[in-house]
C-alpha cells in the first residue's frame, strides 16, 4: 500500500499524502491527503479505480475503505 503513494503524489493537484499506521493494530492504516478541490480528488479516485491492480488491492482489505472529507476551518 505504501508504494501507492508515488502515483498519488504525481496526480494533478495532489498537495500531500501522509500514510499513518495504528500503533496497536499495524493492519489498520489511514491515509490523509490534501487536494485543492473536491473535483481534483474525485478525478484522482476515478483514475485510481480504473487501474488494473485496483481489484487486487481491494482483495487485501477486510472492508471497503471509508472516505471522509474534511475541510479546514479558519477563524
Amino acid at each position: 500500500l505504501l508504494a501507492s503513494r508515488k502515483p498519488t503524489m504525481e496526480a494533478n493537484g495532489a498537495i500531500f499524502l501522509h500514510a499513518l499506521v495504528d500503533e496497536d493494530d499495524p493492519l489498520h492504516l489511514m491515509f490523509l491527503e490534501e487536494w485543492p478541490t473536491r473535483g481534483h480528488f474525485d478525478s484522482y479516485m476515478g483514475w485510481a479505480r480504473a487501474q488494473p491492480d485496483s481489484a487486487d488491492l481491494g482483495a487485501l482489505l477486510s472492508r471497503p475503505p471509508e472516505h471522509v472529507r474534511l475541510q479546514e476551518q479558519t477563524a
